[in-house]
């Protein structure tokens, strides 16, 4: 997760390994990882592949009003996950009759890196998440929250569209407001 305010201010080095990191991997591993679930396939194994991207949804209009929901100062990190997001579900649709394909669509999981968000509407515990996530395994295919409440926020944020860029703005701020305090601790781990 990179959040940034200003955004004009961000360093460079910072957007490229962001980008790196979601973008890059994710299309590096799962060229990796199909070949075997291919191979295991034939040899009557099941497998899955779990692409976790973020609540970016693809935006459409209904009545007038976007169910689009990005955060703000948070910018390279929502456009990696909506590449990340629109990678898996191609995958997706290519090798659904293959192997099982999830493409987790979480809002705020609280874990020990995201302590902050505890106080966000509908947070889940990082336990209870990937405890829903290995219960979909084999059982869901394509996109999915992996939790209830993830997907009742996003509905019900797309009710009220004038609060809505106004919750998104404060959990931004809250985002962003924590890597920010917190960014030297965090760029000396990945130097």
């Amino acid at each position: 997760r990179t959040g940034w305010n200003p955004y004009h201010e961000m360093d460079p080095k910072i957007i490229v390994e962001t980008i790196s990191a979601k973008a890059v991997v994710q299309s590096y591993l799962c060229r990796l990882t199909i070949p075997i679930f291919l191979e295991r396939k034939s040899q009557g194994n099941k497998s899955c592949l779990i692409n976790i991207t973020a609540q970016c949804i693809n935006p459409n209009f209904l009545f007038g009003f976007s169910n689009e929901i990005s955060v703000p100062f948070m910018s390279v990190y929502e456009a990696t996950n909506a590449y990340a997001y629109y990678h898996s579900q191609s995958l997706y649709k290519e090798y659904k009759n293959q192997f099982d394909i999830l493409n987790i669509t979480p809002g705020a999981v609280v874990t020990s890196n995201t302590a902050f968000l505890k106080d966000t509407i509908f947070n889940v515990d990082v336990d209870r998440f990937t405890d829903n996530i290995i219960r979909f395994m084999g059982n869901v295919q394509g996109s999915t929250c992996a939790y209830v409440g993830h997907a009742l926020s996003a509905y019900l944020i797309n009710l009220f569209p004038p609060a809505k860029d106004s919750i998104l703005e404060k959990v931004g701020k809250t985002i962003s407001q924590d890597y920010m305090k917190n960014k030297k601790i965090i760029e000396a781990k990945y130097d």
